[in-house]
């Protein structure tokens, strides 16, 4: 297992700006990504399928490579919103070898194409068991930009439950990027020990992260301690400050209603 992770590779190490539902990201890109991962959505449930891998676009006809990368974050990252956990990236699964294979049900492929128009994204998805292609999409997409900064909620009025509830969005958000850094640690670790299976785990890693640019950035970490000669486990007092932040995580997302 340690030879696949080692090779990880296409997951850029994008900064999250925040739990994206709830700290006020406004939409990027207009409609697009939400309508075709809405689409996308409505294919997998009229399959019977829940679990989603979307692997990496594929940049033809004068798009560029970056291009092609910002697409498949936008889509994901719509998809994300309506599926959660049940997204994931296609070459991460892989790497975590049969167990990554089995757990997706349909795969989400993209080609990005530029025209005299302007930039062209066809999706298409195979139902992963049978191998049989599902359906083709095809959408004019709108130039790639930067996402733009996460919304201040500090002077916005709210009542007692929402004022509680974007306390502990702006406590997470400041703690967010250190406790990804955390649980890649931990997970290195994990994977490191000879005596690791995974049969126990009811997660693969990082599927518990909510934000989709906080799970890209979880890979990145993940590949790069894996990837390191000297061990990188956790302090205790690490530790101690990676469960109070799932801790909070969980609250969070129970008494929160707008985050899920």
């Amino acid at each position: 297992m340690r030879s696949g992770f080692s090779r990880l590779t296409g997951f850029a190490a994008a900064l999250a700006a925040g739990l994206l539902l709830l700290w006020g990201l406004a939409p990027l890109f207009g409609g697009e990504y939400e309508l075709l991962a809405g689409r996308l959505a409505g294919t997998a449930r009229l399959h019977g399928l829940e679990r989603l891998a979307v692997s990496s676009f594929t940049a033809l006809g004068g798009a560029s490579e970056e291009e092609a990368r910002q697409a498949q974050l936008l889509l994901s990252e719509e998809l994300f919103k309506l599926r959660g956990a049940g997204v994931m990236d296609a070459e991460m699964l892989e790497k975590l070898g049969e167990r990554g294979r089995l757990w997706a049900q349909m795969l989400v492929k993209g080609r990005l194409f530029r025209t005299g128009e302007g930039l062209v994204l066809v999706l298409k998805t195979v139902h992963l068991r049978s191998g049989r292609p599902i359906t083709t999409v095809q959408m004019n997409v709108p130039e790639t930009k930067d996402p733009p900064a996460p919304k201040d909620f500090r002077d916005a009025p709210a009542d007692p439950a929402t004022a509680a509830c974007l306390k502990a969005a702006e406590r997470l958000r400041s703690e967010g990027r250190a406790a990804v850094d955390l649980k890649a640690r931990r997970w290195a670790a994990r994977l490191r020990d000879p005596g690791y299976s995974g049969s126990g785990e009811e997660r693969l890693p990082g599927s518990e992260i909510r934000d989709y640019r906080f799970r890209q950035e979880f890979y990145a970490l993940l590949n790069e301690y894996y990837g390191r000669e000297e061990p990188v486990a956790l302090t205790a007092p690490e530790t101690e400050r990676l469960e109070d932040y799932i801790k909070s995580e969980s609250a969070f997302l129970r008494d929160c209603p707008a985050a899920r």
